[in-house]
């Protein structure tokens, strides 16, 4: 089993470790893997309340619908990228790390585990 959390470890290594181990497993080659996530998935609103407690502050958030986004697009360049994200957010949009973490025998870290420690580390 791979171990992320050690001595010196932290989920900003989780990624580069899952890469070098596809990159290294010729058996990964020709195919296709969604790097570890971990379970449940948190959906947006969620990401944005879990740093907010870690950070202690209360979350701050708004919706911005398609009429606004629409409107916005008008003056901003990176708002007309918008409309081709939606999709995230009108449907489930979840990764699947099994067949990777069944694989490696690899365990991702929590969530609440990466947030603390991102927040620790700035």
């Amino acid at each position: 089993m791979h171990t992320i959390l050690g001595a010196g470890g932290s989920v900003k290594n989780e990624l580069a470790k899952a890469l070098a181990l596809l990159g290294n497993s010729p058996e990964s080659f020709n195919q296709t893997w969604h790097l570890p996530t971990a379970s449940p998935a948190l959906i947006g609103k969620e990401w944005i309340e879990a740093f907010a407690q870690a950070l202690g502050v209360k979350p701050k958030y708004w919706e911005v619908g398609r009429r606004m986004t629409r409107f916005l697009e008008l003056f901003s360049k990176e708002m007309r990228e918008i409309p081709k994200m939606l999709y995230q957010n009108t449907q489930n949009y979840v990764f699947d790390s099994t067949k990777f973490t069944s694989h490696f025998e690899w365990k991702p870290t929590p969530y609440q585990e990466g947030i603390r420690q991102v927040v620790e580390t700035g």
